[in-house]
């Protein structure tokens, strides 16, 4: 769904010369004058070629042509390699904040959870 479109404004796709495989794309949603960073995915067969840093540069061009002023993307506390890169990148940390997750299964008990779910 990120790969087209159903989920995210703009999708930014690097791929092998030759064969057209995907190694790597970034996604965006688009909110007035704020690009919010969805997913940046490589194919583990690709990292460390730099193709974070050549999709978040063509995300970053892009946006400014088209007046856009800021750029933002929640990460994962724990991912510090995410962290790294954004911070070489230029990109500074704004706010830390905590978020709660209840997944709900409605076929049975929540996992670790004796109550059912709740329908």
């Amino acid at each position: 769904d990120s790969l087209k479109k159903k989920i995210a404004d703009e999708v930014f796709i690097v791929r092998k010369k030759g064969s057209g495989e995907i190694a790597g794309f970034l996604t965006c949603i688009i909110n007035a004058n704020l690009a919010q960073i969805g997913l940046v995915i490589i194919n583990v067969k690709y990292r460390g070629k730099g193709l974070g840093e050549l999709l978040l540069n063509r995300l970053l061009d892009y946006h400014k042509k088209k007046g856009v002023k800021k750029v933002r993307v929640a990460g994962h506390i724990n991912n510090l390699s995410a962290q790294r890169f954004y911070e070489k990148n230029g990109f500074i940390v704004f706010c830390v904040s905590l978020t709660f997750h209840l997944w709900l299964n409605i076929l049975g008990p929540v996992s670790g959870n004796k109550k059912r779910a709740r329908e």
